[in-house]
């Protein structure tokens, strides 16, 4: 029996049932119908999930079409049942419902990865309780119609713009020590000037952002590695302040001074900030990438193993844009590992057996991609590949015998939904997260780029 997750949703005050957000149809719910109804629609939505062709049984047409069927699906979702369009439907309430060989289980879908609770009902009267009790409990989101974002350092406190889910310039720059109305003040022209999309491709607004942070005398790695403040006007006027710990504070007050507070109480004292040297922060990256960790190697060996051609210096902002772009970036060493990143790693061959046995150390392999579903990890030791795990369109493989880690995230059945926040837990277990790299300091300030062969 496969695992599948549906979702029950609360929008503008009604009850709607649907499969995997944007991944197919959906129904709407009488509120004030019998509850049985609600705990019906779920199990049928389940049981067409299942029915559902599954990545390893996709047709002659490919993966591409099953997708935009599912598109389509969604739309239609959105106009015919919702009566909105797809930006427009952004449910106050969404509760994601895993059904596996262990029952029903549910989530909040604000939690990532999912914090799983059992839903203790079997039949539809009992379901349907539940899921309005959970919903009851759930105090509503109503979706944001600006944002703006807040950092600091011991030296500065920086307010960003943010378009879509993209943080954009101009930032403006205020002392350390800044009186909390003045970053208010701050806060409320970056939301005045905060748009719903980029308005530009994401690589030039990712390259926009990192020269406005050069302008402001901040690399990637020192804002990654800095404190979070995200400040949400909701589509109602509520303004929210969220901290990258998940604390929120609801700022009652509409003036730029109850703002500062909120925001500066958030991101904390400037002295709790350890001093690292802003070229030695590594900078985070981990989606829509793939990259090798090796244990206890030099970067050069790293480098000259992997025969790279064109090679050349660069330091971390640019080596890991460079890496998203083309080519492979070797990183500076990081508590011990090197790992090398980039499009060559995500679509090329690396032969980590090889490498291990070469370097005579641990050899790990993560790859990515949430668009095609393509997540992937390896571990090879002694010129031995000991443990592999793949998933993607055309299935699940894997060989080995699965680590305690991987049990304990119960990705190694063969009917496990793998998504790119599992390859990030097993790295962060097996050598690194490369997504909470502001908790680490570099050993040096320049690797280097270049090509595979």
């Amino acid at each position: 029996m496969p695992s599948v997750v549906v979702e029950v949703h609360e929008f503008r005050g009604l009850w709607f049932v649907t499969g995997r957000w944007a991944r197919g149809g959906g129904a709407g719910v009488d509120r004030s119908g019998p509850l049985a109804e609600l705990g019906s629609a779920l199990l049928g939505w389940i049981e067409e999930a299942r029915r559902a062709p599954q990545p390893w049984f996709i047709s002659a047409a490919g993966p591409g079409s099953v997708r935009r069927e599912e598109d389509l699906r969604w739309e239609r979702f959105c106009s015919q049942v919702a009566g909105v369009t797809v930006g427009e439907y952004r449910p106050e309430k969404r509760l994601l419902i895993l059904a596996d060989e262990q029952g029903l289980r549910c989530a909040d879908d604000r939690h990532s990865p999912p914090r799983w609770e059992p839903l203790a009902a079997s039949s539809p009267g009992e379901i349907g309780a539940a899921l309005t009790a959970r919903l009851a409990a759930m105090a509503p989101r109503w979706p944001a119609a600006h944002t703006a974002l807040v950092t600091r350092d011991r030296e500065a406190v920086l307010v960003c713009r943010q378009h879509g889910a993209m943080t954009a310039g101009p930032i403006a720059r205020l002392t350390g020590d800044a009186d909390p109305a003045l970053v208010g003040a701050e806060v409320l022209a970056a939301l005045a000037e905060s748009r719903p999309d980029p308005g530009v491709p994401l690589g030039e607004a990712t390259i926009a952002f990192r020269a406005a942070l050069g302008g402001a005398g901040w690399t990637m790695g020192a804002f990654d590695a800095a404190p979070h403040v995200h400040i949400i006007r909701t589509t109602v006027g509520e303004l929210f302040a969220e901290s990258g710990d998940s604390r929120e504070v609801r700022v009652d007050g509409r003036g730029p001074e109850p703002i500062g507070v909120a925001v500066l109480t958030l991101l904390g004292n400037a002295g709790e900030f350890a001093a690292i040297p802003p070229e030695l922060r590594p900078v985070t990256f981990g989606p829509k990438t793939g990259w090798i960790a090796v244990r206890g190697a030099s970067a050069e060996a790293v480098t000259e193993v992997l025969g790279l051609r064109e090679a050349r210096p660069m330091s971390w902002d640019e080596g890991v844009e460079a890496g998203y772009q083309n080519g492979v970036f070797v990183c500076p060493p990081v508590s011990g590992w090197v790992l090398a990143m980039g499009a060559d790693m995500l679509h090329g061959q690396a032969d980590i057996a090889g490498i291990s046995r070469r370097l005579g150390t641990q050899v790990q392999i993560f790859r990515t991609h949430r668009v095609s579903e393509h997540h992937e990890w390896a571990l090879a030791d002694g010129g031995t590949v000991l443990r592999s795990l793949s998933t993607d369109d055309s299935g699940h493989q894997q060989s080995g015998e699965p680590t305690a880690l991987e049990r304990s995230l119960s990705v190694a059945r063969a009917d496990a939904m793998i998504s790119e926040d599992d390859v990030f837990a097993v790295a962060g277990g097996w050598s690194l997260d490369p997504t909470k790299f502001g908790e680490h300091r570099s050993d040096a300030a320049t690797g280097t780029w270049g090509r595979l062969p």
